[in-house]
């Protein structure tokens, strides 16, 4: 049959189509209607109710965005991720450029995708890339658990307990209806309480078994030696004093005069100082009026840190790390634009022991100073009461404990049940010097502390009923075992990753 026969065939059909139509009773007319408004009416539920599941939780907490490997990933699981890419951006740029974090921030107040983190790079772009290397990584670690049968830990357990925990006060605080509702609006549409919770501890679990990965690997006392002696010029924590003499051209004064105005000013301050107190009171005399109200301050000319962490001009630390440095030695140091008078107290090659403790918190009631404005003396008066109060009560736990045997594990028992800190057991493991809050350092650290010691200890938290447990390895062997079983981690991720293929499914596009 030819092509013009098969136009008049279709042409014949139709005509004959509406031959028909046309030839159909009257009362047909009004229940084609019917029909036609039924369909109608089909076509817009079946709308509503696309819509209306397009918008769903459901939809977004059960629908995959994205495949790594054979592992799927809900919309609403990367936008968990590509939120924590962004918060621990924000978290980097707050640690480090406190005072200039506007410059490194997007602006909130327009869409990601409109801004550029690099030339040829917008911010969406940046924090989904990260999002995505986070999650290759995740996926491999946490298959890596699951295949060695690695179980979250109960600090880990707290750590996402007391993460919802704080979630669900901002939450409140922010005025939200409960925390889902907090959680959609932070990590967009699909999050709740059960969703962030599964993500959050996939998260954890997948990072602390890589975290016990390191650890796994044991070196001897002389690799560790071996190690931190190689690494001691950034390890070592140096404390001294300096004061620094601007070389200050102002008021026409030439470049030579002024720095050997500075030169002098700092040679006659090192002239007059015999003892580290001298060294503190010349300061206040020698600070220029706009900034002497610093140095009233015995502190201000203190530093005291691992020589690698120090804010400080290099030619002071190359000064502090002279291995023929003795205490009291002093010395005038010149930078470009001033000389820095350095008085040398110690070097601490961190060979002092790590020690264990456990400890029950006993926190005084707050104190709001909004309800007594205008009256500061009920205000202190208050205060006083609450920290007599939580005294109070921790020398009647210390009594209870006492009673009862005094036992390690009756103090861990009591721990769990009465401490404000919620660390499982009240128990703090490897504790270098200065990492925790002054009064409870200084106890746990005293000279002939030995297990089984115990005490109640003030500090600006309240009260600690601290019991010693032990002490540990030496904080060198300690921080060469951490550095050397990062390294060897990093050689057991190479060998064992797999570079596993992302593919970004059609539900991508609702994502973020």
């Amino acid at each position: 049959m030819g092509a013009s026969q098969e136009r008049k065939k279709r042409r014949l059909a139709k005509e004959a189509e509406v031959a028909v139509i046309k030839e159909e009773p009257k009362k047909s007319k009004g229940i084609g209607k019917v029909i036609a408004i039924v369909a109608g009416v089909l076509v817009f539920a079946l709308l509503i109710g696309a819509a209306t599941y397009f918008t769903s939780d459901y939809f977004y907490q059960n629908t995959t965005a994205i495949r790594v490997g054979d592992t799927e990933y809900s919309i609403a699981d990367f936008n968990y991720y590509y939120w924590r890419s962004y918060q621990n951006y924000y978290d980097y740029v707050m640690e480090n450029y406190e005072d200039t974090y506007i410059n490194y921030l997007p602006n909130e107040n327009i869409s990601y995708d409109k801004q550029y983190f690099s030339e040829d790079l917008t911010w969406d772009d940046y924090f989904e890339g990260n999002a995505i290397d986070m999650l290759q990584e995740l996926t491999f670690l946490y298959k890596g658990s699951v295949d060695e049968e690695y179980k979250l830990s109960a600090e880990g357990k707290q750590t996402v307990s007391s993460d919802l925990v704080n979630s669900e006060y901002y939450a409140l605080n922010y005025g939200y209806a409960n925390l889902d509702s907090y959680l959609q609006v932070s990590y967009g549409k699909g999050m709740d309480t059960e969703t962030y919770r599964m993500n959050l501890e996939r998260y954890t679990q997948a990072y602390e078994f890589a975290e016990n990965k390191a650890k796994d690997f044991k070196f001897t006392e002389e690799q560790c030696a071996e190690y931190y002696s190689l690494w001691k010029d950034t390890y070592d924590v140096l404390k001294f004093r300096s004061f620094a003499f601007d070389i200050d051209t102002a008021d026409g004064i030439d470049e030579t005069t002024a720095r050997d105005n500075a030169y002098y000013s700092a040679e006659e301050f090192k002239k007059a100082v015999k003892t580290e107190q001298d060294f503190i009171d010349l300061a206040y005399e020698y600070a220029p009026e706009t900034s002497k109200s610093l140095f009233e301050n015995e502190n201000a000319t203190l530093s005291s840190a691992m020589a690698g962490n120090l804010d400080i001009d290099e030619e002071v630390v190359e000064f502090v790390l002279d291995d023929a440095r003795k205490p009291g030695d002093m010395g005038i140091v010149e930078t470009d634009d001033s000389y820095i008078l350095v008085y040398f107290i110690e070097r601490n090659d961190n060979s002092y022991n790590l020690v264990n403790v456990r400890h029950i918190l006993v926190e005084p009631e707050t104190v709001l100073a909004s309800d007594y404005e205008d009256d500061d003396a009920g205000y202190e008066a208050a205060q006083a009461e609450a920290k007599a109060a939580a005294k109070t009560q921790a020398e009647e736990y210390l009594d209870m404990w006492l009673a009862e045997g005094g036992t390690e594990e009756q103090f861990a028992a009591m721990a769990d049940e009465y401490s404000d800190d919620t660390t499982e057991g009240g128990l703090y493991e490897d504790i270098y010097q200065g990492m925790m809050i002054a009064g409870f350092n200084e106890w746990i650290f005293e000279e002939g502390r030995k297990s089984g010691d115990y005490a109640i200890v003030e500090s600006d938290y309240g009260y600690h009923i601290i019991y010693f447990v032990s002490e540990g390895m030496t904080y060198a062997n300690y921080i060469a075992q951490n550095d050397l079983g990062a390294a060897m981690y990093e050689e057991w991720y190479e060998e064992n990753y797999t570079d596993e293929t992302v593919v970004k499914t059609w539900a991508f596009k609702f994502a973020k």
